[in-house]
């Protein structure tokens, strides 16, 4: 008969080896989850707060402070550990204006402010959680966004604030206002991506004007493309 202490480590190593998802380039936006509506106050009083301060007051420069409701906007929530090893925390992205922030949280307490943009006319758009990639404890952000003149998605990694790489969601071959390509078939490619302990495997989707998706390629190790960007989160909390 198999002790119970072995039994047990080979229960947890199970568990261990199953594949986490973290976002689907098919269906992203109906995956944002959004935070409680006290969840949703705090974090609202917190960039209200931090808007005028040095930081902040700086980037929205000329933004009328009497329409904060109208510039404020919460873009989803996702659940980790950001700062702190096993902390279950929340970690909520937020708009203000044409800038973008993510206030953690702990129970009802803030214990991080970032503040940072993808640029290049940009903002992001959705946040999921990655759960330890690189062994310090803590989960990573994973912030999506998209340009103003493409479909294009891509999503941003990061670690305490730190840019670990990004890797495209969505992608198409219609670009919005034009007409398809001559002679090229319409195509949109989708990007499922999960974590198999500290490795990122990513499915690849394919669909034409009509159809479903359809599998291009299977779930494969791939690594974060990070050549030429200095992308990063900035944090303003004391």
């Amino acid at each position: 008969m198999m002790k119970p202490i072995a039994l047990g480590l080979l229960l947890s190593a199970g568990l261990a080896a199953q594949p986490a998802p973290i976002f689907d380039g098919r269906s992203y936006l109906k995956a944002i989850q959004k935070p409680s509506k006290a969840e949703a106050a705090t974090v609202q009083a917190e960039v209200r707060q931090r808007s005028q301060e040095k930081f902040l007051k700086k980037r929205l420069e000329g933004l009328d402070a009497g329409k904060f409701e109208e510039a404020f906007e919460i873009r989803g929530v996702a659940a980790g550990s950001f700062t702190r090893a096993g902390a279950a925390q929340r970690a909520v992205l937020y708009r203000y204006s044409y800038t973008n922030g993510v206030v953690v949280l702990e129970g009802d307490k803030v214990v991080a402010h970032y503040s940072g943009d993808p640029g290049d006319y940009a903002l992001y758009v959705a946040i999921f959680a990655a759960p330890d990639l690189n062994g310090n404890g803590l989960s990573e952000m994973v912030l999506l966004r998209n340009t103003e003149d493409t479909a294009d998605v891509y999503a941003y990694f990061f670690d305490s604030g730190k840019y670990q790489g990004a890797t495209m969601v969505f992608t198409t071959n219609v670009r919005p206002g034009e007409d398809p390509p001559p002679n090229e078939k319409i195509q949109d490619l989708a990007y499922a991506v999960r974590a198999q302990g500290s490795k990122l495997q990513r499915e690849t989707f394919r669909r034409g004007a009509k159809g479903p998706w359809t599998v291009k390629a299977g779930f494969a190790n791939f690594q974060l493309e990070s050549k030429g960007r200095t992308d990063r989160l900035q944090r303003i909390d004391p």
